[in-house]
C-alpha cells in the first residue's frame, strides 16, 4: 500500500479576489483515511472541492493515481471515483431514524444498499433506529 493515489501540490484555490487556500500540499497513498479538522474558514471544504473540481486551483496540482486532473471538469473527475458528499441536515424530523432510511430507499437506484448493509456499516444506527432522526450528530 504505498502507491500515492491522491496528491495534491502547492495548491492554491480563490473565490473571486479571495484566496482561500495558500499553497495546500498533501499526499494519500492507497488505503489510507485522512481527517481534515479546522476551524470554520479554515479552508477544508475550498480543499475538497478543489480536489473533486468545483473549485478550479489557480496555481499547484491536484493528481489522482498519477493523472494531473487540477483542470478537468467535476463531470470528468467524479467519472473516476472522486466525489463530495457534503453534510447536510435533509431529513424528516417528525421520522424515526429507521423511517428516515426507509424514505430515502424509495428512490429505488441500483446498489447493494439494505437496511441490513447500512446497519453492518453503522452499527449505532441500528442502535438508534426507533430514536427521532434529529436526535443524530450534524457529523
Amino acid at each position: 500500500m504505498s502507491e500515492t493515489q491522491l496528491e495534491v501540490e502547492n495548491v492554491q484555490s480563490f473565490y473571486g479576489d479571495f484566496q482561500a487556500l495558500h499553497g495546500v500540499s498533501l499526499q494519500l497513498k492507497k488505503g489510507e483515511v485522512l481527517a481534515l479538522i479546522g476551524a470554520n474558514g479554515a479552508g477544508k471544504s475550498t480543499l475538497l472541492r478543489t480536489i473533486c473540481g468545483l473549485v478550479t486551483a489557480r496555481s499547484g496540482a491536484v493528481r489522482w493515481n498519477g493523472e494531473d486532473i487540477t483542470r478537468l471538469p467535476a463531470s470528468a473527475i467524479v467519472g473516476r471515483g472522486i466525489s463530495m458528499v457534503p453534510e447536510g441536515r435533509r431529513l424528516f424530523p417528525s421520522l424515526s431514524v429507521e423511517e428516515n432510511l426507509v424514505i430515502g430507499g424509495q428512490v429505488g437506484r441500483p446498489g447493494p444498499w439494505s437496511l441490513k448493509a447500512i446497519y453492518d456499516l453503522f452499527p449505532v444506527l441500528a442502535e438508534r433506529r426507533h430514536t427521532p432522526s434529529t436526535s443524530l450528530s450534524g457529523g
